[in-house]
């Protein structure tokens, strides 16, 4: 029953990061459509402002450059900053070794990512995935799984993958040998994510421990 749960979890999990792949490309889709309209909006305003100004060709590579030339620091008049693209980038590869079950270099990869972004907008994803890739090395760290969880839950409650870290967490405490915690984060979840997938576990998860 156990190992019919787990798989059941790795396929939620599996289509969560389906979910999120899919997320990210739109977001780098519309990233990049707006920063183009800014800088073509930038080569207009030059051209009817600047006496015939033009900006340099090169500002297609995705440096900004107006009628007085390059400007020496990023652009914040878009979502796509420079630091906020290397916090992207950096789930993405931390992601895609997950995927590719280089388990040791995913974990070192999202740990590595939440040094650098601790509060950064995919912190609280970053930690659901270590409580996961903890879980598949071949001597699961327990402990480390159940921290970086715990971490969803309580600093992260609006993440899209708090339910399940709630049902995981009821799970590592199981296979820590804490059946009263357990029970305690597996009834939780159905009582505050009534209906999620991590409630529906939970609910069958619960039901064979009694």
């Amino acid at each position: 029953m156990f190992q019919q749960f787990q798989q059941v979890q790795d396929d939620v999990a599996e289509l969560r990061g389906i979910v999120e792949e899919q997320s990210h490309l739109i977001e780098q889709l519309q990233a990049q459509q707006k920063e183009q309209y800014l800088d073509l909006d930038r080569r207009l305003s030059s051209l009817q402002g600047g006496g015939g100004q033009s900006t340099s060709p090169s500002s297609g590579s995705g440096s900004v450059v107006d009628a007085g030339g390059p400007m020496t620091g990023p652009t914040t008049t878009g979502p796509t900053t420079a630091s906020g693209n290397a916090e992207q980038d950096a789930y993405t590869a931390a992601y895609n070794s997950a995927k590719a079950n280089r388990f040791a270099e995913a974990i070192a990869a999202f740990n590595q990512l939440l040094v650098m972004y601790p509060k950064g907008k995919y912190a609280g994803n970053s930690y659901y995935w270590l409580g996961e890739l903890y879980l598949k090395l071949p001597e699961p760290a327990l402990e480390k799984s159940r921290q970086s969880f715990a971490q969803v839950v309580n600093q992260f409650k609006d993440n899209a993958h708090v339910s399940e870290a709630m049902f995981k967490l009821g799970v590592v405490y199981d296979r820590l040998g804490d059946k009263a915690k357990s029970l305690e984060y597996l009834k939780r979840v159905q009582a505050e994510y009534p209906g999620t997938p991590g409630a529906r576990l939970a609910q069958t998860y619960a039901a064979e421990l009694h």
